[in-house]
């Protein structure tokens, strides 16, 4: 593996420990930074979507963060004491539901896997300055420890230094939005009361004269929950240092929450005020932003986190092929073009239901999906080519997984999301008994072709069968599923990103076109 340092990643919270692992995964050697002395146990962020879940069931993460995790079995709402809705959070068509964990123990599974790696996290570490040109990056980095300086020459930088990123001010980049007139309190709490652990509470009151909403999100523990609701404002003066007490959560929750409770072990709690602001350029020259660095939002539906991940996992796998020179460095144009649009759609979405004070009661099984964020799609990128405008699985779009999918070689059943773990592409094409032989001797030619940057599939029928000097590997579609979801017939062909998005479908088996369009867009 390379040794040379080749990317700066400053902030070790979860979206830049998440970079730092999926770089590594890579090949690629990097720095991480933070500028605190030591890492927070803060029950920030918590809420994990299915679309997170997949990404780190693609990257060999899934099972330490599951075991840490707790699945969401219900939410209820209730309005003035009153049961009002409850609603199941469940997405039967999805591969996985909803977690929650809270940010501090995702960030020691993520710290632990890199140490196992060799990657130290640098704390006390800041970056100062930065210049840049078309060869590199000189960054300059202050230790607050020892306070002395250090210069490095690094090829790329990413910022995932928060809401206040160093690294946006020094871009000198505009973070447009505003902030709300409410103060609002949070608290990780143990919740003594009567009410089932696995599930989500909002309780919304309403006097006439104060209106507020206070929402319980339960995570693994002893009854372990995290509390959040609006700051009255006689108690603003009363809270010291931003840190409301139980006494002060207690005196809030007595009107709004309709049965009785207790809280004890108060393990942290914060006052804040939240801002809805997306920065104009997720990237400048090589220098990138991700996170809370780029967009900063409402907590509604849990998006946060969420999306601050898929920002690094769009962003890695292009830096990674950049850096290695199988893409040329244009490939990296398409993180702002991709990730922008979503940034915008999540900040105006939060913004638009916490000021409308959607009570949560509307079509939740699509508000689930919307949140669950696996309908997100890059149609719109450069880098997405579809020749068919009606399918249901069109270039840009997640790629869905798909069950009963079965190699020769195997007595066991897998699904399509174990072929395409692994950060290279993935060559799917689906075959019938209608392909002749130069078909078949097509799809060798793209195997070849494509070996360095993709991992390719023939998909067929069960009764579908190759000659035995053939280099395909076959997979049985044992029940159609693949060609029903995928809409897939003989000769369809679909590339699939390290990202797990589909970035070109043909239903023609057209080498040149494969190519010509790998050639578009960078691909070496």
């Amino acid at each position: 593996m390379d040794q040379e340092v080749k990317v700066l990643i400053v902030g070790a919270g979860p979206v830049g420990l998440m970079l730092a692992y999926l770089l590594r995964r890579q090949g690629i050697a990097c720095r991480i930074i933070d500028k605190l002395i030591s890492r927070q146990g803060y029950c920030k962020a918590l809420g994990i979507q299915p679309r997170s879940l997949e990404l780190w069931d693609d990257v060999g993460l899934l099972n330490p963060i599951i075991n840490e995790g707790l699945c969401f079995k219900e939410t209820r709402v209730f309005q003035n004491g009153q049961e009002v809705h409850s609603s199941l959070i469940e997405l039967p068509e999805l591969p996985f539901g909803f977690l929650s964990i809270p940010q501090f123990k995702l960030e020691d599974i993520l710290v632990n896997e890199l140490q196992e790696q060799g990657v130290v996290i640098e704390q006390g570490i800041e970056l100062l300055s930065f210049e840049q040109n078309e060869q590199a990056v000189h960054a300059v980095l202050h230790n607050n420890k020892t306070n002395t300086e250090e210069k490095i020459h690094l090829s790329y930088l990413v910022g995932c230094d928060g809401a206040h990123s160093i690294t946006r001010k020094l871009l000198n980049l505009s973070f447009e939005g505003g902030k709300l007139p409410q103060h609002f309190m949070l608290a990780d709490v143990q919740v003594n009361w009567e009410l089932p652990h696995q599930t989500n509470y909002r309780f919304n009151y309403n006097d006439g004269d104060f209106e507020n909403t206070v929402v319980f999100v339960p995570y693994r523990g002893d009854r372990r929950f995290r509390i959040s609701t609006t700051v009255p404002e006689h108690l603003l003066a009363k809270i010291k240092d931003g840190k409301p007490t139980l006494a002060q959560f207690n005196e809030v929750l007595k009107k709004a929450v309709p049965v009785a409770l207790t809280l004890d072990d108060l393990r942290w709690s914060s006052m804040y005020q939240i801002s809805h602001r997306i920065v104009n350029l997720y990237a400048s020259g090589r220098v990138f932003l991700a996170g809370d660095a780029a967009h900063i939002h409402p907590p509604v539906g849990g998006q946060g986190l969420n999306t601050g991940i898929q920002d690094v996992y769009n962003l890695a796998w292009k830096l990674a092929l950049v850096l290695k020179k199988r893409a040329k460095p244009e490939l990296l144009n398409s993180y702002h073009e991709e990730r922008h649009p979503v940034g915008m759609d999540v900040v105006n979405r939060t913004h638009e239901r916490m000021v409308a004070k959607d009570l949560g009661t509307s079509d939740a099984h699509y508000a689930l999906l919307v949140n669950s964020q696996t309908l997100i799609n890059y149609r719109n990128s450069s880098l997405s080519k579809g020749e068919l405008q009606d399918k249901s699985c069109q270039a840009g779009d997640r790629a869905p997984d798909v069950a009963m999918l079965k190699r020769d070689i195997s007595n066991f059943t897998l699904r399509l999301f174990e072929l395409l773990r692994g950060p290279k592409f993935k060559l799917l094409i689906y075959a019938d008994s209608s392909m002749v032989n130069n078909e078949l001797e097509t799809c060798e030619k793209l195997r070849e072709s494509l070996a360095v940057l993709a991992d390719s599939y023939l998909i067929a029928p069960r009764d579908f069968s190759l000659s035995e000097n053939s280099s395909l590997t076959l997979l049985s579609d044992l029940d159609d599923n693949f060609k029903k979801i995928y809409q897939a017939k003989s000769g369809s062909v679909y590339l699939i990103r390290p990202d797990n998005y589909i970035a070109y479908q043909s239903d023609r088996l057209d080498e040149l076109g494969l190519l010509d369009y790998l050639k578009r867009v960078g691909l070496q």
